[in-house]
C-alpha cells in the first residue's frame, strides 16, 4: 500500500497497476479513519446547532457535488476503475487534509495561548472558536475534494498519454 505518496500512486492507477486486493486494503482503512473521525468527540463543540446543522448541509452539498465532478472527469476520461481510484486517492489524500487541518487548528490555540490577553480577547471577538471550527471543517472538505479532482485529471492525462505511445507503437510496428 502507498500511505503518502500521491503521485505514485496515481501512476499506478492510470497504469491499472492497483490490483483489487488493494483497492480492497484502501476501503478497509478509509472505513476505519471515517468511523474513527466521525466518532471523535469534538475538541471545542458548537456552542448552537446552527453551527452543526450549517456544516453538515454545506458539507452534504459539496460532497455530492465534488463526487459527481470526479465521476464526470473520470468517465470523460479512459472511463475506468472509479471506485478503485476513487477509494485509494480518497484515502491517501484524507491523511493529508487531516494532518493539516489538525495542524492548523494546534497552531491556532499555540497562539492564542501564547499572545497577550488583550489581544486574545480582540482575536477571539472577531474570530470565535466555533467560527474558527467552522471555517477550518469547510475548507478541509474543499481542499480534500479540489485535491482529489486533481489527482483523477492527473490520472486521465498519464493515461491518455499511455494510450497514446501504445497507439503510436502499434502504428510504427
Amino acid at each position: 500500500m502507498i500511505w503518502l505518496r500521491l503521485n505514485r500512486l496515481e501512476k499506478k492507477l492510470a497504469k491499472r497497476e492497483l490490483s483489487e486486493h488493494h483497492a480492497y486494503r484502501y476501503l478497509l482503512f478509509y472505513l476505519v479513519l471515517f468511523i474513527t473521525v466521525a466518532t471523535l468527540p469534538e475538541i471545542t463543540p458548537y456552542s448552537t446547532w446552527s453551527w452543526d446543522i450549517s456544516r453538515y448541509i454545506l458539507k452534504l452539498f459539496i460532497t455530492l457535488g465534488a463526487t459527481y465532478m470526479v465521476f464526470r472527469t473520470n468517465e470523460k476520461g479512459d472511463n475506468r476503475d472509479f471506485l478503485k481510484r476513487y477509494i485509494s486517492l480518497a484515502f491517501v489524500i484524507g491523511i493529508w487534509v487531516l494532518l493539516g487541518v489538525l495542524l492548523v487548528r494546534l497552531l491556532y490555540k499555540i497562539i492564542l495561548f501564547v499572545i497577550p490577553l488583550d489581544m486574545f480577547n480582540l482575536i477571539n471577538n472577531l474570530i470565535s472558536a466555533d467560527l474558527f471550527q467552522w471555517l477550518s471543517s469547510m475548507a478541509g472538505i474543499i481542499i480534500f475534494y479540489l485535491l482529489l479532482l486533481r489527482s483523477f485529471k492527473r490520472i486521465q492525462k498519464i493515461a491518455g498519454q499511455r494510450r497514446d505511445e501504445i497507439k503510436s507503437k502499434s502504428r510504427v510496428n
